[in-house]
């Protein structure tokens, strides 16, 4: 980030801003049928198979960047950015709702296949999957199991075969500064 921090100091106008957005875990909506089990077999999931997997960076934005270097908290800090000006804005912290926010943020149906689909442009997957090129697309498979496992609990909870789906949404942070004027 040191260099990130440079580099927006000197391409900003004074008083122009650095935005940055991330979004993070994603979460059940409560109306999803089972919503307690399958969230904690989400979050077992993650912890076993990708945490694993995950890269450093991978650690910093699933934190939301609470632990995102910022300019004037640097080894050698960049001190064109105002930190009276920081802002902080968090959604669905911890899969919570927001206070005041009336929508899941960026709430998306997932059937059996898309969560397949997505899974397999998630990076600790993938770094998963090059440490175990054998169980790629079998029953050992990560997503596999973890489809199977999203399968039996929506089929527990009186979803009907072929209709299983989960509401999901992202935890997610805006970040915002300006340089100095």
């Amino acid at each position: 980030m040191p260099g990130f921090w440079a580099a927006a100091a000197r391409v900003l106008k004074p008083g122009g801003s650095v935005a940055i957005w991330n979004g993070s875990a994603k979460y059940v909506h409560p109306a999803t049928p089972n919503l307690q089990r399958l969230q904690e077999t989400l979050l077992a999931f993650r912890q076993e198979h990708l945490v694993p997997y995950m890269a450093p960076g991978n650690h910093v934005g699933d934190a939301l960047y609470a632990t995102l270097p910022l300019p004037w908290a640097l080894e050698t800090p960049v001190v064109e950015f105002d930190k009276d000006t920081f802002f902080r804005r968090d959604w669905n912290k911890d899969g919570v709702l927001t206070p005041g926010d009336e929508h899941f943020l960026a709430q998306q149906v997932f059937g059996l296949n898309d969560i397949e689909k997505f899974l397999e442009t998630v990076s600790p997957v993938l770094r998963w999957r090059e440490a175990h090129p054998d169980a790629v697309g079998t029953e050992r498979d990560v997503i596999k199991m973890l489809r199977k496992e999203i399968e039996t609990l929506l089929s527990e909870a009186g979803v009907e075969k072929g209709k299983e789906a989960i509401i999901t949404s992202v935890s997610a942070v805006l970040l915002m500064v300006n340089k100095k004027a």
